[in-house]
């Protein structure tokens, strides 16, 4: 199902790479023996341990959710390169279910944003699609990582 829920976006127009715009050292992306896109370095450390919410560095965590199999998914931004995405923690990795380099924010954006609207409407629809009830708030979120987000 990765394959479709990619939907082609994996590639910044023009070429690109999986980085997610990081360095060699550090990137956000890797792909095992199977052919599964999963978040590696920066990325995978902050899907393990970063609250949602507005941060700085590498990686922001707009928000978190069961899907419909009951795994945590976490939507994510890397401000760097542009690149969003929606990862859910799947055989003890963070493996990509959506994974897009929007356009950039128009010029008049307002200075006030919630965390989700910082995330492209497609990857908005997709975190639609793949919820099974609402976001997680706060304390169930805390509680998730605490327990490595396993349920």
């Amino acid at each position: 199902w990765l394959g479709l829920a990619l939907g082609g976006r994996l590639f910044a127009p023009g070429g690109g790479d999986a980085t997610g715009g990081a360095a060699d050292g550090d990137r956000a992306f890797a792909v095992d023996a199977h052919g599964t896109l999963s978040a590696a370095g920066p990325l995978r450390q902050a899907l393990d341990t970063r609250p949602s919410g507005p941060g700085t560095g590498p990686v922001t965590i707009a928000l978190s959710f069961l899907d419909h199999a009951r795994d945590y998914c976490r939507a994510f931004s890397l401000p760097a390169s542009g690149t969003s995405g929606i990862a859910c923690k799947r055989d003890g990795r963070w493996q990509l279910a959506q994974l897009e380099r929007p356009p950039p924010p128009p010029a008049t954006a307002p200075a006030y944003r919630t965390a989700g609207s910082t995330l492209s409407p497609g990857l908005l629809l997709a975190i639609d699609a793949l919820r099974a009830g609402d976001t997680l708030d706060a304390a169930a979120e805390a509680d998730a990582r605490a327990r490595g987000w396993r349920r």
